[in-house]
């Protein structure tokens, strides 16, 4: 399910959303599985510099608030108000 290019951070809420709806896992996977290949086609065609990193980070981040949106529709599922968002 995670690859190595995703965070510890990342793939420790992965599991628990998946622990908590297992049926979003699907959702988790191909999120996952999308950043994974988007990282590593930015790893083998760009030159290591300031451009590379700064994609690396900002997929870093757009895979993080990806996460939370499905954290978040999970709480909504189970009647939770979000207040205490995975």
């Amino acid at each position: 399910m995670a690859s190595s290019s995703i965070c510890p951070s990342a793939a420790m809420l992965i599991q628990a959303i998946n622990t908590a709806r297992p049926e979003l896992s699907e959702k988790t996977a191909a999120l996952a599985k999308a950043h994974s290949d988007f990282i590593f086609a930015v790893s083998a065609f760009c030159a290591r510099n300031r451009d590379m990193a700064l994609a690396s980070t900002n997929a870093e981040q757009a895979f993080a608030w990806a996460l939370k949106g499905i954290a978040d529709e999970a709480l909504k599922r189970s009647g939770d108000d979000g207040s205490n968002s995975v």
